[in-house]
């Protein structure tokens, strides 16, 4: 984010009227429609839980949010948030649980910080929100930790106090809605961990699973209307992860990297990270393992540039052999087959004449290997001037086409089909999809299959 859009926990217990920033304020809506998070100039009466909230959900740092939270506690108590001293304890208590593996993960007591006292502060009058945002807090640590049960339990609970916060507002007239700060991430964690119980559920849990994951994928999708950039790589990932537990494959596989390019061109960085971990998931779970390896390390990486290095350390105990040098083999070489018969080399960061010429060469012998005969080159997330690859793209058309097979490119821009226009290339012989999922399809069909096989 640019320096510009950030606020500090220092800045809002300083004052400057404790007004947030016209991204980072909860909503002043109509009771018909859904908040949308971080629109409006209403005034939150709890500025450090609502702060905490907006950082972890727009994806800031975690070590930039814990020091926060330091300088927070050492301000004279006469210019921090009545009551705020626990909260920022808390918070505190949070990153350290990403940061480094520690037992005992249901409880966020230690270093002086005690979690039942706390709770008895925040369950008085006037602390609904407060208590809220402490449930948002562990549902999103439960289900990062891999506890699907305990995340659905908090981001539950939270809803009841959310519940309680609209009836008091109802009752004193109140137009604001401070629980449009903690609605987005409650519901995003609450449909991520009922995905993760679906396959194990009997038939009538699982039908209530996926009509609950639906009806959040309802509001993320009005939340998108108003704040696409925002909401649409959650949107994304939500709807990809209902399409994997419906056998929608196709659906899915193009889900999932919208979600993640879409995460990192507006940089939520531990959203990027979920995705790929998601995809990784998937993969694995229709046996390609390579593939699932080199999401992985990408989901490793991300977390350990997120802050939370416990997080990718997890990841690495499960499984053995994916670490960082997994991640960058998947840069460097990135043919993955997701078939006998076909192959998806995803481009994904800056794209120089270097790294161009590195991954021709890798779809030639991806080809000599594999016996591929579609290779389809996705080019969404792929960053810099398209000049750069362009040359490549039609290189690689022409050199793959020397050994039998056939290239599809998907994700292309209105500056990179008119830098190949510009290279005299014929687009009406150059096999391209709008998407992924469209180019899935089309390479299935020419080799015979469906994806589902």
């Amino acid at each position: 984010m640019p320096p510009s859009d950030h606020f500090s926990l220092q800045h809002l217990a300083e004052g400057a009227g404790l007004a947030l920033h016209r991204e980072t304020s909860s909503a002043v809506v109509p009771a018909n429609r859904d908040p949308v998070e971080g629109r409006g100039a209403a005034q939150p009466r709890h500025p450090y839980a609502a702060a905490v909230l907006v950082r972890l959900g727009r994806g800031d740092g975690l070590d930039e949010i814990d020091a926060e939270a330091a300088q927070a506690i050492a301000l004279p108590e006469q210019l921090r948030e009545p009551g705020g001293l626990p909260f920022l304890a808390m918070t505190r208590q949070f990153v350290a649980r990403l940061r480094r593996r520690m037992p005992g993960p249901d409880t966020l007591s230690g270093a002086g910080f005690d979690e039942e006292a706390f709770r008895a502060t925040v369950e008085g009058p006037g602390r609904a929100f407060t208590r809220a945002c402490t449930l948002a807090m562990k549902a999103m640590l439960a289900w990062l930790q891999g506890d699907a049960a305990r995340a659905l339990a908090a981001a539950l609970a939270a809803e009841e106090w959310m519940r309680q916060m609209r009836q008091m507002r109802q009752m004193h007239q109140r137009p604001e809605s401070e629980d449009s700060i903690v609605a987005p991430k409650v519901a995003f964690y609450a449909h991520l961990a009922r995905a993760a119980l679906c396959p194990e559920a009997e038939a009538e849990a699982r039908a209530e699973h996926l009509a609950a994951m639906e009806a959040i994928e309802v509001r993320f999708a009005g939340w998108a209307a108003g704040c696409a950039e925002r909401f649409e790589p959650r949107r994304l990932l939500l709807d990809a992860e209902r399409a994997r537990l419906l056998g929608d494959h196709e659906a899915a596989l193009d889900g999932y990297d919208q979600a993640i390019a879409a995460a990192e061109r507006g940089r939520f960085t531990q959203v990027e990270a979920i995705a790929c971990e998601r995809a990784a998931t998937y993969h694995l779970g229709r046996g390609r393992a390579r593939l699932g390896r080199a999401y992985l390390g990408e989901a490793c990486a991300g977390f350990r540039r997120w802050g939370a290095p416990a997080l990718a350390e997890a990841i690495e105990a499960r499984h053995p052999g994916v670490d960082a040098q997994a991640h960058l083999e998947a840069l460097s070489t990135p043919f993955l087959p997701i078939t006998d018969e076909v192959a998806v080399m995803p481009l994904v960061g800056a794209v120089d004449v270097a790294r161009s010429r590195q991954m021709m060469d890798a779809a030639l012998a991806g080809v000599h290997q594999s016996g591929a005969r579609v290779v389809i080159v996705d080019v969404t997330g792929a960053t810099g001037d398209p000049t750069g690859f362009a040359p490549f793209l039609h290189r690689t058309v022409l050199a793959v086409r020397l050994l039998g097979a056939e290239v599809v490119i998907t994700g292309l821009g209105p500056r990179s089909s008119r830098s190949l226009l510009d290279l005299g290339v014929d687009l009406d012989a150059l096999a391209s999809q709008g998407t992924l999922q469209k180019a899935v399809t089309y390479a299935m069909r020419r080799v015979g299959k469906r994806l589902g096989q």
